[in-house]
């Protein structure tokens, strides 16, 4: 992988992965709206929604939605709570994308060229010649797994809001385990699909 693919890979999947994240919040609103009975209007729908919405900071809608279903369904309560806990064990990485800032470290590695910085880590020991990212840092293949994970989350959400609303047809629940974040050279081969080329051998300049 060039520079120069890095560097779109990196940001292409940045956006995508935190594009992931609007929908598992979108899910948790057709949860919350799963609360009112089957005969209430759009009306009343939107009005939940934006009454959602309003609210700042993620922890603050979970904790709304969370008790919510816990008192319309009590039934589900083991379900919900595990879907809960991994829900919001996620939004500490929705944070690190939304938050941290991208560096470039042109001597690294394909695949950690270029990163998402924490604003506080602890200063190196020692000091290199050849810069690396700080300890915490995520690149490429970080991104990569965190889409994955709030794709899998946004799955097991939707699958609950289909139990609660008969009729709705559940995702597989395989899909509800996060896939591994393939290789560099994978993900780079996904990028010369995405601009309708074919992918090259290792090593074959484009």
């Amino acid at each position: 992988m060039t520079p120069a693919e890095e560097d779109i890979a990196f940001h292409f999947y940045l956006g995508r992965a935190i594009a992931a994240w609007a929908n598992v919040e979108n899910t948790l609103r057709s949860i919350l709206c799963a609360c009112f009975d089957k005969g209430e209007s759009n009306i009343t729908w939107n009005s939940i929604s934006v009454g959602l919405f309003s609210i700042d900071g993620f922890k603050a809608k979970m904790d709304f939605v969370e008790g919510t279903v816990l008192r319309r369904f009590p039934e589900h309560e083991k379900r919900w709570l595990a879907i809960v806990k991994r829900t919001r064990s996620q939004s500490s990485m929705r944070n690190k994308l939304a938050h941290w800032f991208v560096k470039e470290f042109p001597e690294s590695n394909a695949g950690r060229r270029y990163v998402l910085i924490p604003w506080v880590f602890p200063k190196p020991k020692n000091k290199s010649k050849k810069p690396s990212p700080p300890p915490g840092s995520l690149g490429l293949r970080d991104i990569f797994k965190a889409q994955a994970e709030f794709i899998s989350v946004s799955i097991s959400l939707y699958n609950f809001f289909c139990l609660l609303r008969p009729g709705q047809a559940p995702l597989e629940a395989s899909l509800e385990q996060p896939a591994e974040p393939p290789s560099i050279a994978k993900i780079r081969d996904q990028i010369l699909v995405g601009f309708g080329r074919k992918p090259q051998p290792s090593g074959v300049k484009s």
